[in-house]
């Protein structure tokens, strides 16, 4: 008398366990063309990856094992051909081995377009056959030459003899699968999720890298499109060590060490407004460290150029460039100088996302920087 109780609560558990177990987990993909090509291919088992993995077996295409990887979200970020040597990225790292491994997977899949009038529509010459893509057993030379913001030109050969090559423009629609639109939706969505973190700097030696410039002393970095537009960095002597400059009393010195390495005691808040396609925007509200290191994530260099500099702010331009992947992240940003003063204030930008590497110049941004 006294079991049955319990043993109806033993059989609601099971079948509510039952029923759990056999809802499948829906997958999720870093993109809608990874998508698109998931279920072209009726793929099964990526709702069982885990995150931040990377996995060159177990899945296959036409008798052809597929190289299939998962960000730190859990989405599926990739799938191509297996193609390359995991070693090759480690030594020269690049873009152009995920793009290859799907480009190549994506000439194969169901299409209305043929693969002659899609390499003519996306403007990727190649010289050679291309069959023998599938036949390279790593034993060849592979060599990536790029044309800095405009072309990579890849190319194998085996003895000194060409076996294949081809070339394409440096563009991120191109070499991610993504539009205007889905890259600006992106970009929302993963800056969102993004955790600050610090980078470590690098080590500091006086007379080296330094120049002393009265109390403080100034690490050279490079710059961007002119001499105005830099990547310095400044610091003052904290017992043997360094410490970037934050302070009231170097107000211009410190705005460039916020905005270019996110790293400070203030974790100063932006109000962040994306010019959009189409003449739309989107306002959202993070940390300055959030932007930082989204865009450290995607491989971006951050420059700054000053534009003006009143008691109350100083203001300018952050580029974010990726030279990669062909483009930049341009940030029309104003820095209270409250923030510095008193902890108080918050940023304000205006961002316009991915503008192609190679048709920028200075005259392209018609900015007037004050040194």
């Amino acid at each position: 008398m006294c079991r049955r109780p319990l043993y109806g609560l033993w059989m609601v558990a099971l079948f509510w366990g039952c029923l759990l177990s056999a809802v499948a987990v829906p997958v999720r993909f870093a993109t809608e063309r990874l998508r698109d090509m998931a279920g072209a291919m009726q793929l099964s088992g990526l709702d069982t990856l885990s995150p931040a993995s990377d996995y060159r077996s177990g899945y296959a295409y036409n008798g052809r094992p597929l190289h299939v990887v998962t960000n730190a979200w859990g989405e599926v970020s990739h799938i191509g051909y297996c193609l390359f040597d995991p070693a090759l990225s480690l030594v020269q790292p690049s873009p152009v081995y995920h793009f290859v491994e799907r480009y190549a997977l994506e000439l194969d899949l169901p299409s209305e377009y043929g693969r002659s009038l899609r390499l003519e529509r996306d403007q990727v010459h190649v010289k050679g056959d291309w069959g023998l893509l599938s036949r390279l057993d790593g034993s060849e030379e592979f060599v990536i030459d790029c044309r800095p913001y405009v072309k990579y030109r890849l190319c194998w050969t085996r003895d000194g003899k060409e076996l294949l090559s081809m070339s394409f423009n440096m563009e991120c629609q191109l070499l991610t699968g993504c539009n205007t639109k889905e890259q600006e939706s992106n970009l929302l969505r993963d800056l969102k999720r993004t955790v600050p973190y610090d980078v470590a700097l690098p080590e500091l030696q006086e007379g080296v890298e330094l120049t002393v410039a009265d109390d403080f002393y100034i690490r050279h970095g490079g710059n961007y499109m002119n001499d105005r537009t830099r990547n310095d960095l400044y610091f003052m002597r904290k017992g043997n060590g360094w410490k970037l400059m934050e302070d009231a009393t170097h107000p211009s010195q410190s705005v460039v060490n916020v905005l270019l390495t996110g790293q400070t005691d203030l974790d100063p808040q932006v109000e962040l407004t994306l010019d959009k396609y189409g003449h739309e925007t989107e306002t959202v509200q993070i940390s300055w460290k959030q932007w930082v290191a989204f865009c450290r994530a995607e491989g971006c260099e951050f420059y700054f150029g000053v534009k003006d500099r009143t008691e109350d702010f100083v203001s300018g331009t952050v580029f974010a460039t990726n030279d990669k992947m062909g483009y930049n992240h341009m940030v029309n940003v104003t820095f209270p100088l409250s923030l510095l003063k008193n902890g108080n204030g918050r940023l304000t930008g205006r961002l316009y996302a991915y503008i192609p590497l190679h048709n920028v110049s200075e005259k392209y941004f018609k900015f007037d920087y004050k040194k």
